[in-house]
């Protein structure tokens, strides 16, 4: 990201740490089984706040 701002521009560096970012997001979503899905209705806990990830 550091070399892509260096090399391109800001903007496509934040364009690629977004990216990051989200990829994290749904890593850590499939880590923690945060959705569970039951047979009619769908409960899901959200954690918003990372609360479960002390690095964050």
């Amino acid at each position: 990201i550091i070399r892509e701002s260096l090399d391109e521009s800001v903007m496509e560096a934040c364009t690629l740490l977004h990216d990051l970012l989200i990829i994290l997001m749904v890593q850590f979503d499939d880590y923690c089984k945060l959705a569970e899905f039951k047979q009619s209705n769908i409960h899901s806990r959200l954690d918003v706040a990372f609360s479960g990830c002390s690095q964050l």
